[in-house]
């Protein structure tokens, strides 16, 4: 009986089955129009079914950097933006319902933006904040509507990608029915797990301890793990309703310095399971042949990139069509291009 067992311990199987997906996508479209097609196709998978819920900012901020707004824009503060005309509102909208056919859609208006406490000292934070929310509220008032359960959430921005660019169809392979209790795997049976990236401009230059460093480009939820993130958060987004929980000074228990932070610290508090992504095989002929911990021979492991895109990334100002570059033509130019742009604050 013993060895019964102890073999059945040894060959437990990940419970996780994913068969819906929801896709949040939340904040500025930007240069949401050169991402779509590399969006859509990143999500494409075989056997699973994906949602688009998206919610969308009215107005377009350029750069989080103080200076570079000071310097390029006149912008004193990170907090001040441009809003859209009513023609580029009206496009961007079409965009989304013709490309992502999203089961909902909002416009998110600045009206709730202006009611915040302390604006100045907390905006910037509150805004990415309330931008999450909104959109995975989408999904959830869906949910009750159609009588769903999404077995994954995952929460993006109009403008970013990731590589490589199997990385969705990995992750999800390798959450279901894969070992749990041997090393390259998710060693989880819960059905309930925040998975998030450290974001590679402060990985590799803030030069501090212990940075929670969970960013918000690219973020996935299994089960109702967003869900409860969410009603978190709620707590730090401050209002005009007087509450225990509203900001009223600066306090180093949350933070408020960097939004980089917020789903790391936010996560830590709650009794899920929170994992970074992990690394994957570079090259994968077949991801629904290869999960995390049989990756093909000479393919070596590499760690997740998601990546704000941006026209001013390029010398010539021009996006290339980034649904055509293979893996290896897109890791150049992020190396090239896209990395040094970015960390320089653009």
């Amino acid at each position: 009986m013993a060895t019964s067992k102890w073999r059945q311990e040894q060959n437990q199987q990940s419970n996780i089955q994913i068969k819906n997906v929801a896709v949040c996508m939340y904040g500025q479209y930007r240069t949401g129009d050169a991402c779509i097609e590399s969006i859509k196709q990143f999500y494409a998978m075989e056997g699973i079914n994906v949602d688009f819920f998206c919610s969308l900012k009215e107005y377009e901020t350029t750069y989080t950097r103080e200076v570079y707004n000071k310097e390029k824009y006149n912008y004193e503060y990170a907090r001040d933006q441009q809003h859209l005309t009513e023609d580029a509102v009206v496009y961007q909208t079409k965009q989304i319902h013709e490309h992502y056919k999203p089961k909902k859609f909002k416009v998110y208006t600045t009206d709730y933006e202006n009611k915040l406490k302390d604006i100045r000292k907390s905006i910037l934070q509150s805004k990415v904040l309330a931008g999450w929310v909104e959109a995975v509220m989408l999904k959830q008032q869906y949910e009750v509507e159609a009588d769903i359960t999404y077995d994954l959430v995952v929460m993006q921005r109009y403008d970013v990608l990731v590589w490589p660019k199997h990385v969705f169809r990995t992750i999800v392979k390798s959450l279901m029915d894969n070992p749990v209790n041997k090393r390259q795997t998710f060693c989880t049976a819960d059905k309930n797990l925040i998975l998030y990236q450290p974001i590679e401009i402060i990985r590799r230059y803030n030069g501090t301890l212990m940075y929670p460093n969970g960013q918000d480009l690219w973020v996935m939820g299994v089960g109702n793990a967003l869900d409860v993130w969410v009603y978190d958060a709620l707590e730090y987004i401050p209002s005009r309703h007087s509450s225990n929980f509203s900001i009223h000074k600066f306090s180093n228990g949350y933070p408020q310095i960097d939004t980089h932070e917020m789903i790391a610290s936010a996560s830590a508090k709650m009794n899920i399971p929170k994992s970074m992504f992990p690394y994957i095989a570079r090259y994968t002929p077949n991801v629904y042949t290869y999960p995390l911990q049989t990756h093909p021979p000479k393919a070596p492991l590499v760690p997740i990139a998601p990546f704000p895109v941006r026209a001013e990334y390029w010398p010539d100002g021009i996006i290339p069509q980034l649904e055509k570059l293979t893996n290896e033509e897109l890791e150049k130019e992020y190396d090239k291009h896209i990395f040094p742009g970015w960390s320089s604050g653009l």
